[in-house]
């Protein structure tokens, strides 16, 4: 199952995080490669593009549009 990350909320998170985003374009859907989800943070991975982001930047959804809660999937979380 594919996972696609849409850049929603460019101005959640902080400063850095808005700025490693800068070259994203809002509103558009990525394809989420990894997700890295921590205790109080949580890094995405996405298909091409260099860096790793915030994951508050983004809405996930699956192949049909549906919302998909990275932060409960075991293949995601770190602990």
């Amino acid at each position: 199952m594919n996972i696609y990350a849409i850049f929603a909320h460019p101005n959640n998170g902080r400063d850095s995080d808005q700025a490693e985003a800068k070259d994203l374009t809002p509103g558009k859907k990525y394809t989420l490669q990894n997700a890295f989800v921590g205790r109080s943070n949580t890094r995405v991975l996405l298909k091409d593009i260099t860096g790793y982001f915030n994951s508050v930047l983004f809405d996930f959804v699956d192949e049909q549009g549906n919302p998909v809660n990275i932060y409960e999937m075991p293949r995601f979380r770190a602990y």
